[in-house]
């Protein structure tokens, strides 16, 4: 009877015996599970999704280029940290040290990547203080003499639209802002005593009207103005104005909700006038009204800003301090940006306020960039901008530098600062995207 050779008859056998160890190891494989040097360990492999705007960004691991360009998904990354960078001609780098999890997804696929240029001069004159009206047609701009102060205004193109003169130079702590319909602009400072506030129609070349001095905001293309315990109601086509007094003891009115003074006392309550019964008292200060959104009410005296809810059973207040509000506006929710000599916060009123930068040198002005997760940084001498991630810290990016800069601001996707650059005094502007 023939009988096979011996290494016939085992070859079988260790076909079988390589496919019993194999199998578990591919499938272990195709899984993602990998051995992790770093741990001496087997461990699933995690997942990196980029992303940049724009596209076709180079993309590099730990410096290595990855031979991949946005958008990518990097399966069976093995877990740990990694330098991840994207770089693309013409355009700053972003790069950050992030940690890939296992059987988890690391996400970096919100990256802007920020346009290099030159400052361009756009209108041959420097201006103190700048603000694009909310339709992008116009530019104010503020302008000093050494007794007098102008307001000019140019078209977006840079021409010269109109120009509007004060029979004083007003003080560097103005604040320009605009109607919501880009038709008419309020001028206001926080000086302690004299006239603090002025209003000019641009459609129609009405002003500068000198308001009574008190406390005015933008509410949509009507303005809400308090002096001297009362309503000041302006006509917004020719800037003449009506005073509606107050109820007995109140300072200020928002809506439903009145803010009193108290008898034998300095502090402040606010009440509303359906429940005159139930008072809520603030902090000291001479507070009023500057905003009520999501049931939150939002105060202010000075630089100093105070927001709280009256619906709740114990009010909490949150505090913060700053010049002026720049809201970004969501379907969920408000947020803030205030500046505050070298510090910049971030406030939800529902919370309390967030540092986001504090520096030596003063922020002469931050604003919000459309997406919502970058802030554009102005100081005496540079802009740069901020992203908000801070995973492994937030990424500031240096656009440019100036000799002096005095504002900056934003139209459209360009840059507009006003400044000395090169030994030139302008308005100047800067592609960023």
């Amino acid at each position: 009877m023939y009988r096979a050779p011996f290494h016939r008859r085992i070859l079988p056998w260790i076909f079988a015996l390589v496919f019993l160890v194999s199998a578990p190891a591919l499938v272990f494989y195709t899984a993602g599970y990998r051995w992790n040097g770093k741990k001496d360990k087997i461990e699933r492999n995690g997942t990196l999704i980029l992303d940049s705007e724009p596209p076709a960004a180079r993309v590099l691991l730990n410096g290595r280029d990855s031979e991949e360009t946005t958008p990518v998904t990097l399966q069976n990354v093995t877990p740990g940290s990694y330098v991840i960078r994207m770089e693309r001609d013409g355009y700053h780098p972003w790069q950050k040290r992030l940690e890939v999890y296992p059987e988890f997804v690391t996400f970096a696929n919100t990256v802007f990547l920020w346009r290099i240029s030159d400052p361009v001069a756009f209108i041959r004159q420097a201006a103190s203080h700048i603000e694009p009206s909310p339709n992008a047609s116009f530019i104010a701009g503020m302008t000093e003499a050494a007794s007098s102060s102008e307001l000019l205004v140019w078209n977006a193109d840079g021409s010269e639209r109109d120009r509007f003169s004060f029979t004083n130079r007003l003080p560097r702590s103005i604040h320009l802002t605009w109607s919501a319909d880009s038709r008419a602009l309020l001028v206001e400072h926080d000086a302690a005593t004299g006239t603090n506030a002025w209003f000019i129609n641009v459609r129609t070349g009405v002003g500068p009207t000198v308001l009574p001095r008190g406390s005015y905001l933008w509410d949509g293309s009507s303005i809400r103005g308090v002096s001297e315990k009362s309503r000041i109601a302006i006509n917004i086509e020719d800037g003449s104005f009506t005073r509606t007094p107050l109820p007995g003891g109140a300072v200020d009115r928002y809506g439903d909700m009145i803010l009193k003074t108290t008898t034998g006392t300095d502090a402040l309550v606010i009440f509303q006038e359906n429940t005159p019964s139930r008072g809520l008292i603030l902090p000291a200060g001479d507070w009023r009204f500057a905003n009520v959104i999501n049931n939150h009410i939002m105060l202010k005296t000075g630089n100093e800003w105070i927001s709280l809810n009256p619906d709740d059973t114990a009010p909490s207040v949150h505090r913060v301090f700053g010049d002026r509000l720049r809201p970004y506006v969501t379907r969920q929710k408000t947020s803030y940006l205030l500046v505050n000599g070298g510090e910049l916060w971030l406030w939800d009123p529902a919370l309390e306020p967030e540092l986001l930068l504090r520096q030596s040198q003063p922020i002469i002005e931050a604003m919000w960039h459309e997406s919502g997760r970058s802030i554009i940084v102005a100081t005496e001498t540079n802009v740069s901008i901020l992203d908000l991630d801070p995973r492994d810290g937030r990424l500031q990016t240096q656009l440019t530098t100036f000799d002096r800069l005095q504002d900056a601001a934003l139209l459209k996707q360009q840059l507009i600062v006003s400044g000395d650059k090169n030994e030139q005094t302008a308005i100047w502007s800067l592609e960023i995207e």
